[in-house]
This record gives structure tokens, C-alpha cells and sequence, in this order.
């Protein structure tokens, strides 16, 4: 077959009974400019989707529910400095990125339009109004000095020359990313369970902000497994 990674189980479609259930690999690229030119930095994750038809969930009327398993793309400006970009996880994403690549489909046609998507293979740019979340640190080592920012604060933080060139997301065959934020962030196995300022529970009137914004989940939904292989 061609495209081994994905996995379609059809049981709807063909049986008549259950939802259409879907799990495939995308890859999220994106480009840094900096003074010394551009920088690039990768992941890519899994995703599921389990797609109950028009008239939704027996019980709730949900039409699609999206999972995902995987790790922010890392993207190293050397010396120390790194940029965190989380994922875009919902399927629909494929859909709202460029409509035009269904034509006569609605957002709500996912059992016609998904197949099309995953088979296609094409890239996707993300406009810059529909980046995910960025985040750095102050201090590598320090989870306290965590900094979420938005892309036009690039050159503040940075300094002059950067900025974000490009976002990218496409359907690959490519295995998924495993372990590189964990290599650039070792201590998050130490804040496993609570915010990265070690609070248990996020608090509007926290020291640092942004750490209690974030757990160490917020990088990775996959640690724990991780750990276990240790």
C-alpha cells in the first residue's frame, strides 16, 4: 500500500455501524529569520479522528472528535536560546487553512474532505494571525524565566533581524518526533504533574506568570511514556 502510516478504519462508511475513525502523521515546520540568515525547526506528531457523521453523537451531537500524540517543534537560535511552537491539533485545521482544495465541500463534509487531505500530501501555510502559541526562556535551565509571546515581540526578545519567515504543516509519512524537547528541557521531568513554577494549580495572581501558565505537558503529551522507557 501506498501510504502505510495511515490507518482508516471505515466501520461506518462500509458497516453501517460506529463512526469513521482516521490516524495519520503531520509534519510542523517552521523558519526563523535571523541576522545570520534563516533557522529551521521541526516536529512531526500523530493524529487521530473519529468522525461521527452529520447528525453527530448519539448523545452529545459531537460530529468530530481529534486527538493528538506528540512534541512542540524546537527551533535552536544557538547560544542557549530557543523558540517552542505547539501544535495545531485540531483535524479541521486541513480544512480551514484552504477550503479551495475541496471544492463543493462544506466544513462539515469531513468524511469526503479528510480522505482527500490525507491522500493529497501537499503543504499547508499557516497565516501568521493562526500560529499556535511561541514560548522561550530567559534562562534554558530555568523554567521560572518562561516567556509566552506573541510573533510581532520577535525582535524585543531577540533583537534586531528576527522573526518568523514561514509556518508550514503537511501530511508525511514520516515517523513521529520523539524525545528532542526533552533533550533541550530535562528539568520538565522535575515539574512533572504541577506548572512549571512547581504550583499545582494555575493562579491569576502567580509570581510568574507564564510559568504557572505552563506545565510540562504544554511541551509534550508524551513524557510520561518517555519516562517509562528510561
Amino acid at each position: 500500500m501506498r501510504f502505510l502510516f495511515l490507518t482508516a478504519f471505515l466501520s461506518g462508511g462500509l458497516f453501517g455501524c460506529g463512526p469513521d475513525e482516521f490516524d495519520w502523521n503531520q509534519r510542523l515546520t517552521v523558519t526563523v529569520q535571523t541576522p545570520d540568515g534563516p533557522v529551521t525547526g521541526s516536529t512531526v506528531y500523530r493524529m487521530f479522528a473519529t468522525l461521527y457523521g452529520p447528525d453527530g453523537q448519539a448523545i452529545t451531537g459531537t460530529t468530530a472528535r481529534y486527538g493528538y500524540r506528540g512534541e512542540n517543534a524546537v527551533v535552536d537560535l544557538g547560544e542557549g536560546r530557543f523558540i517552542f511552537v505547539d501544535l495545531l491539533i485540531s483535524g479541521d485545521t486541513l480544512y480551514s487553512l484552504d477550503p479551495n482544495r475541496y471544492p463543493g465541500l462544506s466544513f462539515q463534509d469531513r468524511a469526503e474532505w479528510l480522505p482527500m487531505a490525507l491522500e493529497a500530501r501537499e503543504p499547508f501555510v499557516v497565516p501568521d494571525d493562526r500560529y499556535p502559541r511561541l514560548v522561550t526562556f530567559g534562562d534554558i535551565t530555568d523554567p521560572l524565566t518562561a516567556d509566552i509571546f506573541e510573533v510581532g515581540e520577535m525582535e524585543a526578545i531577540f533583537g534586531e533581524g528576527y522573526g518568523i519567515a514561514s509556518m508550514e504543516w503537511q501530511v508525511v509519512e514520516d515517523p513521529p518526533t520523539s524525545g528532542r524537547v526533552l533533550e533541550v528541557l530535562p528539568w520538565l521531568l522535575d515539574v512533572l504533574g504541577d506548572q512549571l513554577d512547581a504550583d499545582p494549580v494555575i493562579r491569576s495572581n502567580a509570581e510568574f506568570p507564564d510559568a504557572n501558565r505552563l506545565s510540562a505537558f504544554s511541551f509534550s503529551n508524551e513524557l510520561t511514556d518517555l519516562v517509562g522507557e528510561d
